[in-house]
């Protein structure tokens, strides 16, 4: 595929994911795709978590994880993510306008910001 393929694919991706998290499809949403409000709202019905850790403070939450349990905290590497180059030439503002709009209370509730490569 072209990388305008590969964005517009992307887009329409988007755009799809709006509609099913929100239920406005007839397809059941993959847990795969599921926002993260709704997988911790699923498994808080059973048992409430411990602690929510957020992207934005993550070394500090992280920190404190390991503090509770008697260890070093390791230090943070993202691994290499191949599809990293691809969406770097595909993002811009529509991308990411897009994005916040499928996953718009994991933005708001967990700290996310704009990506970046």
């Amino acid at each position: 595929m072209t990388t305008a393929a590969h964005r517009a694919a992307f887009i329409d991706f988007l755009r799809f994911l709006k509609l099913n998290l929100a239920g406005q499809t007839g397809l059941r949403i993959d847990p795969h795709f599921a926002s993260q409000t709704a997988v911790i709202q699923g498994f808080a019905q059973f048992q409430g978590p411990d602690l929510v850790l957020r992207e934005d403070s993550l070394p500090m939450g992280l920190g404190f994880l390991a503090a509770e349990i008697g260890v070093d905290c390791p230090v943070l590497q993202l691994p290499l993510d191949p599809d990293t180059a691809l969406l770097a030439e595909i993002h811009d503002d529509e991308v990411e306008a897009l994005a916040k709009e499928a996953y718009q209370r994991d933005y708001i509730g967990y700290g996310f910001g704009d990506w970046h490569a």
